[in-house]
């Protein structure tokens, strides 16, 4: 038979947790000023109950400072607890590799919970495969994020040192680069808002078009208009052509072209859904970047995004999706670009939370429908804001092949 002396059994994780829950509430009371190292510890943290309203209370009163008034702030918590938790002295190595311990632990836990409701919702059918998907990555960020709620100021200036400078994504267009300050910018939103019929859909895919030709990995997400319409615009501008003269059948005028064309090694990646939800597009994003590669985001159009669990009103809606929107560009530093519908005012219809997610919002302008177009600016974080154009003097023009957009001083 071994000797137990020799083997001793192994503790178990529950009880290293407990242990490691006193040491950081008996080190609070011993000296308070190690609450600077133990400032992510909150009351979550703590998997037993009464440790964690003993926590609570010892770091909200700086009296608890002995047994006796442990004991009446956490008065389900066992008298021997409360002994060895007043006892207790450890080294500052000691209380950091506990503190290490329960916050891993809780980040566990996060992730174990949201594992086993995204089964449940997987089997019960409660939800789409592209909403679980989407939870899931949530909680994933969640529970990383709850190992460590506040990072040294030193680990964020490392982090800026080794940083690579962003730089703007040019448009092509250089009126709209003019006015968006260089154009597209990583980590952040462009608003890109207008009426009714004002070629909003020709001007994303003229962007999506030449953000393909520089180079530039895109998703464009199309929520309106008929399946395969941005490509069509794309193609026919292509093929040298108007896409309501595509001839694509065998044997067909552009048929030749098009082999040349389908031959090109491609960056531009679509998804066409319209009605699609908060959630839906989220994941969609977050695959697209980890598939793809994408660096730039276009989403064609903003109020179309819809979000069917939510009992918020339409416009706290719109704010919501515009700032999640916003959020992927920040956390994946991609350059986003949203298009959206004016209302009879000349403001974002629905809602003026877009110009807080976006940095920059522009208004596009064609009156009468004419073929000539110019931008007024809505906000601009980059610096002063920057109109281009008038109605007697424009900014861009919609010509063929395409049709697509350009500088009217191109033309």
């Amino acid at each position: 038979m071994e000797n137990s002396e020799e083997n001793p059994p192994a503790v178990s994780t529950e009880t290293k947790q407990y242990r490691a829950e006193m040491c950081l509430i008996g080190a609070v009371m011993a000296d308070r000023s190690v609450l600077a190292e133990l400032g992510e510890v909150t009351r979550q943290s703590f998997s037993d109950p009464n440790l964690a309203d003993a926590w609570h209370a010892v770091v909200s009163d700086k009296s608890i400072d002995d047994e006796l008034a442990l004991s009446i702030v956490a008065p389900n918590l066992p008298d021997t607890v409360a002994t060895r938790i007043c006892a207790a002295r450890h080294s500052r190595e000691i209380i950091l590799r506990a503190k290490a311990f329960v916050m891993e632990s809780r980040a566990r836990a996060v992730l174990r919970d949201a594992a086993e409701r995204a089964l449940r919702e997987l089997d019960d059918r409660t939800a789409t495969a592209s909403t679980v998907s989407a939870d899931l990555m949530q909680s994933l960020r969640d529970s990383v994020q709850s190992a460590s709620l506040t990072t040294p100021a030193s680990v964020v200036a490392e982090s800026l040192r080794s940083q690579k400078r962003s730089e703007p994504l040019s448009t092509g267009i250089a009126a709209l680069d003019y006015v968006s300050y260089g154009g597209l910018w990583p980590g952040q939103l462009t608003g890109l808002f207008a009426r009714y019929k004002t070629g909003k859909t020709t001007m994303a895919a003229t962007i999506a078009s030449n953000l393909e030709r520089n180079g530039v990995p895109t998703l464009m997400v199309s929520l309106e208009r008929r399946k395969n319409d941005i490509e069509r615009f794309i193609m026919a501008r292509a093929l040298n052509t108007d896409a309501r003269d595509l001839d694509l059948e065998e044997g067909g005028e552009h048929s030749a072209m098009l082999e040349r064309y389908l031959a090109d090694n491609r960056n531009l990646h679509y998804v066409h859904r319209p009605a699609i939800t908060i959630d839906e597009l989220r994941a969609i994003i977050i695959s697209a970047y980890h598939s793809h590669g994408i660096k730039a985001l276009i989403v064609d159009y903003w109020q179309l995004i819809t979000n069917p669990r939510s009992r918020m009103s339409q416009q706290e809606k719109q704010q919501e999706s515009g700032q999640m929107i916003a959020d992927q560009c920040s956390d994946l530093d991609i350059a986003g670009l949203i298009m959206g519908q004016l209302n009879q005012e000349g403001q974002p219809r629905g809602g003026e939370g877009i110009l807080a997610s976006a940095g920059i919002v522009h208004k596009m302008h064609r009156p009468g429908d004419a073929e000539e177009a110019f931008f007024e600016p809505l906000v601009c974080n980059k610096g002063p804001v920057r109109g281009k154009g008038t109605p007697a003097d424009p900014a861009v023009k919609l010509v063929l092949p395409g049709p697509h957009f350009t500088d009217f001083d191109a033309v």
